[in-house]
């Protein structure tokens, strides 16, 4: 809509000797209704569409059942009710106040285009939007994941059912809404003498309330005052009375609702604030109640029942922007001035003085911690990992490059972690965790050594990254933490699978197989030992994808994110990981290694703690940044630098450097210098001290940097990087534009330990979480055949529209890119390593994608001869598409129980099983790797 379009009061005739304007076409007329006055609402509507039909991520957040049917009826009853009270109302009131202050402005000149435009068209927009929910359901449904056969774990069949149910139902309670939306006329008479008998009792009100709406909204000379209640005067000669009363009460009331909501909204930001403040969370804390499990549960579960969150706020994402964005739109056609335009100015212009408000989290390191906090330099983090692994202790230092005892050496093992939201973070963490778990079992190994002693890096990107510094926390905390306390800290973790799963214990052992050895499930699934995988599941299945809702809503859309101090979304986020983390371990920002500075995870003479290496990539150059508390720029033994073209996000903050020719630091423009006056003031960076490009007063958080690796696009921003004088130096953005698969940083870590010494023989172990790369090939993993030519995209795979297809290629360029890097991988370290097998990969397989609710119609249909050979030629149908498309796995962040439940059981089904072999074989002491070759 044009925010300036001029809206004068009608008249009812024509002034004499001037012709009387002409008719305004259907089409004509229907395209300013819809594109034009309703934008705004035809907009939302469209986004809705696209995101429940064509995204995982919006689809997995219907996966978020309840155990009980109480549970759920209240918990989805909320859902349908934010739906429409916060999304839908605002739909059709945004495009009705709108249509109804422009009516004479697009051409609805009679009774019949007034009663269609202003009652009818808005409303089919409620219908609209709960057909797009129910498309969602539909597409979620299918994308549901089926229990493994060959392993996998024995939640994923109770989850299923429970999924099956939930489906169903919300299908169903989904259609009654839809059916109560069509025919809602039985509801808007009693609505129609509520507004009459409200007109009755203040009258006074009700017209000062139109008259006050007639003057915000539009330019009038008339004497309001001296009209009638509905303010009559107004009223077109081809518009009845009864119409146009009507239209009055519908705006009066229409107006105290946005007017309402707005406040609520607003209300909603506040204490979304105000529960930052640790003063605020002090007062409103619950007290202590572990000595009390019962009363625990209880509130744990009345929390769970009616905390709204993850789907419920796909309506608030899609519609809260509404009353704001009618309100302007409105007073721009009052006042002839651009409102919407003008906020947007303003806000590209606050730009120029405070910076955008992404500027990665930067912590100020106190003058006692400095010399703990040290860089680690490559030579001595490889003496340290010798010292750890007990290739010292073997004697390997002193054998000869030719030695056959080489052979019973440790390798060192580097993991590369591919990027893929909470999914890649999820997987990536749990085999982490599994082998740390398997490798304290020495019966398993053998008389082997802990998986973490022999694991000399962690090269990770996007969401990995985040299950990287989960894990490297967690082997900083989790000895420490007793049993009895990490058992009570998972059974609290509501959206862990296991408790999904275990939670109704009697549905859950419903129609289980005790066949095969199966045992009905119980709550008793934790024993006196609590796994690292266990620990880093139950606090990576916290919800991090309403955080982020929040934070865009409340922080960056309304610009509050520019001010000092004022986290952005990807701030939000990383604070939920820390608090995620300090549930289950039960450490808080002050102690927690992930609220901690980065160069706290370098290993010492007295610790060895695995490398990080966590990638991002440069918005200015489209290079590499690595995060990590190595120094980087330090040659290695050959002379040349440890990464190839890559940048050290420490080096960016510790710049600008003299030039080496001139010996002057580079020169700021004008607009630079203006852009960085007020942040020199209250940027941590500015003015810190640096040794060695690394910095000495400042550090990121840990979380901060999981969090610039994994800027993914569209969820989180970019990641501004400050220098210390203030200025930004480059943006960074999420590590998958330049490599999805970590393996260019692996490989490169391996070259530079076989420079360090020849007689190493690195090893690569690649988790994948995209199940994509194997969707052409029969066989799942780095057994697939590279040399096959992909399949060629049908029609299915073609979507028009040049700029969306430009924003698509973007993902599927990270998919490929990421399959060639890994197909490359092996052959080139088997190459550095003389010949030996040297890598090996834990891979997601796809499933077929499966037409779910047409399989439980299936179900009920006619057993007759004539439905069998129908149902028989439908399967076959089904079977062949099912044979060309596949089930989508979600990589926002959150990760649903039953994709939990898919992702741990894929670690233990039989393609990954060799892999797991292999890495645990080559902890053992004696005959080392055997099982890898």
């Amino acid at each position: 809509m044009l925010e300036t379009e001029t809206a004068s009061p009608p008249t009812s005739q024509p002034a004499p000797g001037v012709q009387a304007p002409r008719r305004v076409s259907r089409i004509r007329l229907f395209i300013r209704a819809t594109i034009g006055i309703s934008f705004f609402s035809v907009l939302s509507l469209v986004i809705a569409f696209f995101a429940f039909s064509s995204l995982p991520q919006v689809q997995d957040l219907l996966f978020d059942a309840r155990p009980y049917l109480a549970q759920e009826i209240v918990y989805w009853a909320g859902f349908y009710a934010i739906g429409i009270f916060i999304w839908a109302l605002p739909l059709v009131f945004t495009s009705r106040l709108l249509l109804q202050q422009n009516y004479d402005v697009i051409g609805i000149d009679n009774e019949a285009r007034f009663k269609f435009y202003i009652f009818r068209l808005p409303s089919l927009f409620v219908v609209f939007a709960f057909i797009a929910v129910l498309v969602g359901i539909v597409a979620a449904a299918n994308n549901l994941p089926v229990p493994l056969q060959d392993g996998g774990n024995k939640y994923e069949a109770p989850i299923r059912r429970l999924l099956e149910a939930h489906l169903i139902t919300l299908l169903v309670a989904t259609a009654v809404v839809l059916l109560l939306v069509i025919f809602r006329d039985v509801f808007l008479r009693g609505y129609g003498r509520a507004m009459a008998r409200r007109e009755v009792k203040d009258a006074e009100g009700f017209k000062r309330s139109l008259i006050r709406i007639e003057r915000l909204t539009r330019k009038t000379t008339s004497d309001l005052q001296a009209m009638d209640i509905h303010l009559s005067g107004l009223k077109p000669a081809w518009l009845g009375m009864e119409t146009w009363i009507a239209a009055q009460r519908v705006k009066e009331f229409m107006w105290r609702y946005m007017i309402r909501l707005t406040v609520f909204l607003l209300v909603l930001v506040a204490i979304h604030f105000m529960s930052y403040s640790e003063t605020v969370q002090q007062l409103f804390s619950f007290p202590d109640l572990t000595s009390s499990p019962g009363i625990q549960q209880a509130l744990d579960f009345i929390g769970d029942t009616l905390y709204l969150k993850r789907a419920s706020f796909l309506f608030v994402v899609f519609g809260a922007w509404l009353p704001f964005i009618a309100f302007l739109a409105l007073l721009s056609n009052r006042f002839q001035f651009p409102f919407i335009a003008a906020l947007v100015v303003v806000a590209i212009g606050l730009t120029f003085f405070v910076g955008d408000g992404h500027d990665v989290r930067v912590a100020r390191i106190a003058e006692d911690q400095r010399p703990s906090l040290r860089p680690a330099l490559f030579a001595d983090a490889v003496k340290g990992w010798k010292t750890a692994s007990g290739w010292d202790a073997r004697g390997c230092e002193w054998l000869a490059p030719d030695a056959k005892e080489l052979a019973d050496c440790p390798r060192p093992i580097i993991v590369s972690g591919e990027g893929g939201g909470s999914r890649a973070a999820f997987l990536l963490a749990s085999v982490l965790g599994s082998l740390e778990d398997d490798s304290l079992e020495r019966a398993k190994i053998s008389a082997g050594r802990p998986f973490h002693l022999q694991l000399f890096a962690i090269s990770s990107v996007s969401g990995s990254s985040v299950g990287a510094a989960f894990y490297a926390s967690a082997l900083k905390t989790h000895q420490a933490t007793s049993t009895e306390d990490l058992k009570a800290a998972l059974f609290r973790q509501r959206l862990w699978f296991p408790n999904v799963a275990t939670a109704n214990l009697e549905a859950a052992n419903t129609d289980r197989e005790p066949s095969g050895g199966a045992e009905p499930l119980t709550r008793a699934f934790l024993t006196d030992f609590v796994g690292y995988k266990d620990a880093l599941q139950a606090a990576l299945s916290n919800d991090f994808i309403s955080p982020v809702s929040i934070g865009f809503l409340a922080r960056d859309v309304l610009t509050l994110s520019r001010l000092p101090f004022v986290l952005d979304r990807a701030g939000v986020l990383e604070t939920a990981w820390e608090d995620a983390f300090n549930g289950v371990y039960g450490t808080s920002r002050a102690t927690s290694p992930l609220s901690g500075p980065l160069l706290a995870m370098a290993p010492t003479p007295a610790s060895w703690t695995p490398l990080l290496f966590l990638n991002a990539a440069s918005n200015e150059t489209g290079r590499r940044v690595i995060v990590t508390p190595v120094r980087m720029t330090e040659p290695t033994k050959t002379g040349n630098a440890l990464f190839i073209d890559a940048y050290d996000l420490h080096e960016l903050l510790c710049s600008p450097y003299r030039d080496p020719n001139t010996n002057a630091y580079p020169e700021v423009g004008t607009l630079d210098e203006i852009a960085r006056a007020l942040p020199s003031f209250f940027s941590p960076v500015a003015g810190a001290r640096c040794k060695d490009r690394k910095p000495v007063s400042v550090d990121v958080r840990l979380s901060s940097a999981a969090g610039v690796s994994s800027r993914s696009p569209f969820v989180s921003p970019h990641a501004g990087i400050r220098d210390r004088r203030a200025q930004i130096v480059d943006s960074v953005v999420d590590g998958g534009y330049y490599d999805n698969s970590g393996a260019v940083t692996a490989f490169e870590i391996a070259a530079a330990l076989k420079a360090e010494d020849g007689r190493l023989k690195p090893f690569i172990l690649q988790v994948s979480s995209e199940p994509d790369w194997f969707k052409d090939t029969s066989v799942c993993g780095l057994g697939s055949d590279p040399g096959t030519s992909p399949r060629i995209p049908d029609q299915a795979d073609f979507r028009p529209g040049a700029a969306v297809s430009d924003i698509l290629t973007l993902n599927s360029t990270r998919i490929a890119r990421g399959y060639g890097t890994i197909v490359e991988l092996p052959d080139r370290v088997k190459q550095l390593n003389g010949g030996v097998r040297s890598v090996a990969q834990i891979s997601i397989c796809p499933q077929p994608r499966e037409n779910f609710f047409l399989k439980e119609i299936l179900k009920f249909s006619n057993k007759d001869e004539v439905a069998k050979e129908q149902t028989r030629a439908m399967r076959i149908r089904e079977k062949t598409r099912e044979l060309a498309q596949y089930k989508s796995v979600s990589l926002s962040w959150w990760v649903s129980p039953p994709l939990q439940a898919f992702l741990d059981g894929q670690i233990y089904s039989a393609h990954n099983v060799k892999t797991r072999n292999c890495m645990l074989s080559l902890l053992r002491e004696t005959g080392p790797g055997r099982e890898c070759q």
